[in-house]
């Protein structure tokens, strides 16, 4: 005997399967809005980390500024100049380095730089390289994008027995410092809406970065 279901029965378990997908959805909607939260929570802390990844890699073969090839070792705040190049950034750091990264792709010596490009809410990190410093011409600086929404950045120097907020090797001896300080504070959302509002995550990170090749004086 073939039993049908009934008109009740049927609305019964359509209805029952509208509320267990509604459950569903509320609970994907649930994970999917905390594991976003949790992106843009950690989004600032991955960005510091390479910022402070990168910097620890180009000054750990940071050149001592005396030698073929050498160059001078500047950081600090305001503008200054250094052979053809103006500095006029907020925060500046330039040095020679033997470092070998994706960038570029050259092997030996070259000139790295870094600069904050942008406006009080829309800082930038720019890393500058020139590769190939023995070519008849000198090839234009390659550049790459380190982090976006910087909201500060300071350096801070040691040379053994105190912190400077600036270092130019030329009026010092020629020496590198041996410890470079960075302070750095990232806003965690790219997005304007959020940065205009105020209401995007703030992360600030600190770390002192040794020079190796300070240890040679």
């Amino acid at each position: 005997m073939n039993r049908r279901f009934t008109l009740l029965e049927v609305i019964t378990a359509t209805a029952m399967t509208a509320i267990a997908a509604s459950v569903l959805f509320s609970v994907f909607y649930i994970g999917f809005r905390s594991r976003e939260r949790t992106r843009r929570t950690l989004a600032p802390v991955d960005r510091a980390t390479d910022v402070l990844r990168q910097l620890h890699r180009d000054l750990e073969s940071a050149m001592p500024p005396t030698g073929i090839l050498a160059g001078p070792f500047h950081g600090g705040k305001g503008g200054w100049e250094a052979g053809d190049v103006s500095y006029t950034t907020e925060t500046v750091l330039a040095f020679h380095t033997v470092n070998q990264d994706a960038l570029g792709g050259g092997h030996g010596i070259r000139r790295v730089k870094y600069v904050l490009v942008g406006s009080d809410r829309d800082y930038s990190l720019v890393r500058t390289i020139t590769d190939d410093l023995l070519a008849p011409v000198v090839p234009s600086p390659l550049q790459e994008v380190v982090c976006k929404g910087v909201l500060s950045l300071d350096l801070a120097y040691f040379d053994g027995d105190q912190w400077d907020t600036s270092w130019d090797s030329t009026v010092r001896g020629d020496r590198l410092p041996a410890v470079v300080l960075v302070d750095i504070t990232i806003r965690g959302s790219l997005e304007e809406q959020a940065a205009e509002s105020g209401s995007e995550p703030i992360y600030r990170a600190r770390r002192k970065l040794v020079v190796p090749a300070a240890a040679v004086f």
